[in-house]
């Protein structure tokens, strides 16, 4: 008489559990049962399943790093700290494109990083705070940029010329940057030199359509006959926009 055969799994074990649903597909899962331990695994996805679920991990993960860059750069332009720290003076702190009627137009350049803009007018009128609204947009949505004074990069290319590749670096360098920001053209002492890298800068920036910002006093005919009517035609090309209103430094001594 052949004698039964005995199951040693326990009884728990030999009550198949009710199928879930895949937590990608929603197609129904049959659970497995662990021959070591006589426990049904729980699986949440199917095999063809995991891989789409690694990828969405990865883009959660993606998403989790966009955001903390995006609130990393919101403190670096709404916090006294953070202003200070990406080269914001106190003065221009909060500085906002709703500062200036002209705002605007230079927030839809900003948005749109097509070439140049250059802003003039006289004394006072928000030009250099117009640059630092556009300064904080873009490290706001993350772009690359330069801001000089004229006077500081002046200063800096003729440091740089009696090093011929030190100069070569620092030139293509402003000539690449996705976003220059240069502040109050005209004050600077000018070489013959100096023109001729300005001018290099200037023209590249322009043929590549890379958003480059210059405020000055002066008008564009006046830019011709101060620094070289190649210069001044760049600048015609571009957005030009002449501010008038209040005298903001005035105005803050109130």
């Amino acid at each position: 008489m052949t004698e039964p055969i005995q199951n040693d799994l326990p009884e728990a074990a030999m009550k198949r559990p009710p199928a879930t649903p895949c937590e990608i597909c929603g197609e129904p899962i049959e659970q497995r049962l662990n021959p070591l331990t006589g426990n049904w695994n729980k699986i949440n996805f199917h095999d063809k399943c995991k891989s789409k679920r690694a990828f969405q991990i990865e883009r959660l993960e993606d998403e989790r790093r966009i955001k903390t860059a995006h609130d990393k750069r919101r403190d670096e332009t709404t916090t006294y700290e953070g202003q200070i720290k990406i080269g914001i003076p106190y003065q221009f702190h909060g500085a906002s494109f709703q500062d200036h009627t002209a705002g605007d137009k230079i927030e839809i350049w900003a948005s749109e990083r097509n070439g140049l803009c250059y802003l003039t007018g006289k004394v006072g009128v928000g030009k250099t705070r117009m640059l630092y609204a556009s300064l904080r947009y873009f490290r706001l949505e993350g772009f690359e940029f330069q801001k000089w004074r004229m006077v500081d990069l002046v200063k800096r290319l003729q440091r740089l010329g009696n090093d011929l590749e030190a100069a070569e670096d620092f030139i293509r360098e402003m000539k690449t940057v996705p976003v220059l920001l240069l502040d109050d053209m005209g004050t600077e002492k000018l070489t013959d030199f100096i023109r001729q890298d300005f001018y290099a800068i200037l023209a590249e920036r322009e043929e590549w359509r890379r958003a480059t910002l210059i405020t000055s006093n002066l008008s564009v005919a006046e830019i011709s006959k101060f620094y070289d009517p190649r210069i001044a035609s760049r600048i015609s090309g571009g957005l030009c926009i002449n501010l008038i209103g209040k005298d903001w430094r005035r105005n803050a001594k109130v």
